[in-house]
């Protein structure tokens, strides 16, 4: 981990699994680093704090035992004291399902975009809710630089889509679907005609890029986000309070 700190969110989960094997729910680490499709060598390594943990060995823990996820995700580290929610216990309450989308599949998205069975087709599994609304989300995988530090590479996004283009607010997050390919930036300014949107990256290059509206097929608001560093940009948040770091305002 290159000397850094294992994330709050991988200790929950060594904690998860821990008391999963201690309570007898699972027979070894190996057999259930096999059951989550996880090698149990790199099991290994999270449970000693040597790595962190993936997107998708929390997408396959969800699925096949009976964990809550608002706990895993909880980054005050509450496991400490007397409100962890152990299996068993009831686990839909507060949450929201996410359908993830691949950055293999981002060509195919482009090209399907406005087709239900798309979405239809997509792996879901279930996050703690950003507002009390039950919403449509989706989860990207994020596999460029150019918003570093607010986003890192291989971070997964909770987006949401928007409805009306002409309601996107400035200084926030948005992945943006073009006709010649995929956006995700900083929207700095709608133009005053209205007809192209000026964007920003958040590396440090004050790059303005404009988009011509007749050229986007449609736009996701980036909501929050999952990461390996989630403990490390806002120590005491959590998937509800991380949004606040992507809007600049």
């Amino acid at each position: 981990m290159n000397g850094k700190e294992q994330s709050t969110v991988s200790q929950n989960f060594a904690k998860f699994v821990e008391h999963l094997k201690n309570s007898g729910q699972i027979v070894s680490y190996a057999r259930f680093a096999k059951s989550i499709n996880y090698s149990p060598q790199s099991l290994n390594e999270i449970l000693k704090g040597r790595r962190d943990v993936t997107i998708e060995v929390l997408r396959q823990f969800f699925l096949h035992y009976q964990v809550n996820p608002i706990d895993v995700f909880d980054t005050q580290q509450r496991l400490l004291g007397n409100t962890l929610s152990l299996p068993g216990e009831n686990l839909k309450k507060d949450l929201a399902t996410a359908r993830l989308i691949e950055s293999r599949l981002t060509l195919e998205w482009i090209k399907n975009y406005n087709q239900q069975q798309f979405y239809d087709q997509l792996p879901q599994f279930q996050i703690p809710l950003l507002t009390k609304e039950k919403e449509k989300l989706y989860c990207y995988q994020y596999n460029e630089d150019t918003m570093e530090p607010t986003l890192m590479f291989n971070d997964w996004l909770i987006i949401q889509h928007q409805e009306n283009i002409e309601n996107l607010i400035p200084h926030r997050l948005y992945v943006i679907l073009c006709s010649y390919g995929l956006l995700i930036r900083r929207l700095s300014a709608v133009t005053k005609d209205h007809t192209a949107l000026l964007l920003g990256n958040d590396d440090g290059n004050i790059i303005k890029q404009k988009v011509k509206l007749s050229d986007v097929l449609t736009v996701f608001e980036i909501k929050a986000k999952i990461s390996k560093t989630i403990s490390y940009q806002k120590p005491h948040g959590s998937p509800k309070t991380i949004n606040s770091s992507f809007y600049n305002e």
